[in-house]
């Protein structure tokens, strides 16, 4: 259905988590966002990315583009986050890490 990992992961979590209220997904959401601040990783990153992905697909915002929008960029900023945190965790990092 969808090439991109991320994206099938959101949406196959989107089915699994429909009874689970709307606000309950952000509040969690917004919650890491705040904590990746203290303690920035890729891995987290990529959490808070698929969460707003699942925020972005559920039923419930299918009648507010603007908002669904509005998710979809913010899971597209912490994507690119998480690159930017892989690549700074890389093989350089761990040369750097030892001297």
């Amino acid at each position: 259905m969808f090439r991109d990992p991320l994206v099938r992961k959101a949406w196959e979590l989107c089915r699994q988590t429909a009874p689970c209220p709307i606000e309950v997904i952000l509040e969690a959401t917004i919650w890491l966002e705040e904590k990746h601040r203290q303690t920035p990783h890729s891995r987290t990153a990529i959490v808070i990315a698929l969460q707003y992905l699942i925020l972005a697909m559920r039923q419930e915002l299918r009648s507010s583009p603007d908002v669904a929008k509005d998710y979809f960029s913010r899971a597209i900023r912490w994507r690119e986050e998480a690159s930017r945190w892989v690549s700074q965790e890389g093989p350089l990092a761990t040369v750097q890490s030892r001297n």
